[in-house]
């Protein structure tokens, strides 16, 4: 799973899960060229109410 969130100042980061396993922090260009190059299986929106900012995960 990767995902692209907000932090409390807004400013987006990225991240590489493996459940249960780890959590990874990667580069914007690398959150990009997965989400181009990689078959999605799913993706699911973050709501936040508190921020504007659109926020996502997608599986793969």
């Amino acid at each position: 799973m990767y995902s692209a969130t907000a932090n409390k100042s807004g400013r987006m980061q990225y991240h590489k899960v493996n459940p249960g396993v780890s959590k990874e922090r990667i580069s914007r260009t690398e959150f990009i060229e997965v989400f181009n190059t990689s078959t999605i299986l799913a993706i699911r929106p973050l709501q936040e109410k508190s921020s504007p900012v659109f926020q996502l995960e997608f599986f793969i």
